[in-house]
């Protein structure tokens, strides 16, 4: 992951710590042994971070693929989906999913 921590921090925020996968709803931080928190989420890009990557075909800059706009967080599980099937988790896709959930999360709170 390239993006500024900011950018993450964002995404993590707006995620709600909630996976953005259409009915997942695993929690992406997890209370650990003796109190510590374990990360169990993925940061993803939408438009590849890199132009060889799944969906990397764009005209976006390198900056401008590691903006939160350009970022969903994920569950591990449907992070390594979307990258396996680019021909359907497509740009398009990914972007609705993402305005999808950020909208439920704004709702619920």
């Amino acid at each position: 992951m390239s993006a500024p921590l900011s950018e993450q921090r964002a995404v993590a925020l707006r995620s709600g710590n909630v996976c953005a996968f259409p009915d997942c709803g695993k929690s992406l931080i997890l209370d650990g042994p003796a109190g510590e928190s374990v990360i169990n989420g993925e940061i993803a890009h939408i438009v590849g971070d890199s132009r060889q990557g799944p969906r990397g075909r764009s005209n976006l800059t390198d900056a401008e693929r590691d903006r939160a706009e350009n970022l969903i967080y994920l569950c591990e599980a449907h992070h390594k989906l979307i990258d396996r099937h680019p021909q359907i988790y497509s740009v398009a896709v990914l972007q609705q999913m993402k305005c999808d959930h950020e909208e439920r999360i704004r709702k619920a709170t």
